[in-house]
């Protein structure tokens, strides 16, 4: 489960990089002036196995987990029994009811998802989190180039995103943005001038090392009366 969810069977890299995910989290939160100890329904989108969750074992908040992988879900359920966890599809809606969390994160997830299927999950997303709430989610930036052809990094560099969907929502599929989350995000749902550069969170990987941009995104009000987020600087690195 482990090579599945990260390409490695390095057990001992599998629990440090979760723990690494896990304090990255609390640094952008409370960057924002929030805390993970404040907050009171968490959603791990892309939860895998475990890697980030098991370390909010202690928090007081209500824990939830949701992967398309159905195996990864049976295991959850039977050993990360602290947090509930429930099978997505490859496409939308998740069994939530709107504005269900006020955290929700999602690490190394867009950067599997082609196009097509980011829309929807921005969406989504952005339905089931709470106004006042805190989206948390990763890019492939250009700390990731080398991943890319020079054709596509030529694509790249002229400000377009690059799509690898061989097998999307695995490690087999990438997605890279030039431009943070511009490419990704539903233009009824972002403000394309509020899409600053973000931190960078470095998460360590076999071999080299592959940076991924960290976001933390918030809906409007609901006094503004839009369905838009507005984004925030994040995590340190930059």
């Amino acid at each position: 489960m482990i090579l599945a969810v990260t390409g490695t069977t390095d057990i001992a890299w599998f629990l440090d990089s979760g723990a690494r995910a896990a304090a990255g989290l609390q640094a952008a939160l409370i960057r924002c002036g929030a805390s993970l100890d404040r907050a009171r329904r968490v959603l791990d989108f892309g939860c895998g196995c475990g890697r980030v969750l098991r370390h909010f074992k202690d928090l007081p908040a209500e824990l939830h987990g949701a992967d398309f992988n159905p195996r990864l879900i049976r295991w959850c359920r039977r050993h990360l029994r602290f947090a509930r966890c429930v099978h997505n599809l490859l496409s939308p809606p998740l069994p939530y009811p709107d504005g269900r969390f006020d955290l929700v994160y999602a690490l190394s997830v867009f950067t599997h998802l082609p196009e097509t299927l980011q829309r929807p999950w921005i969406a989504e997303l952005h339905r089931v989190l709470e106004t006042g709430g805190h989206l948390i989610l990763s890019v492939h930036g250009r700390g990731c180039l080398l991943d890319l052809t020079a054709a596509q990094r030529e694509r790249f560099e002229a400000g377009a995103p690059v799509f690898k969907s061989d097998l999307p929502g695995t490690n087999a599929s990438g997605a890279y943005h030039p431009g943070g989350l511009s490419a990704t995000a539903d233009r009824a749902l972002f403000r394309p001038d509020r899409l600053p550069t973000s931190g960078r969170q470095r998460q360590p990987q076999p071999g080299p090392l592959h940076p991924q941009k960290a976001l933390i995104l918030r809906p409007w009000t609901e006094s503004r009366g839009r369905s838009e987020f507005s984004l925030k600087r994040a995590l340190a690195g930059d």
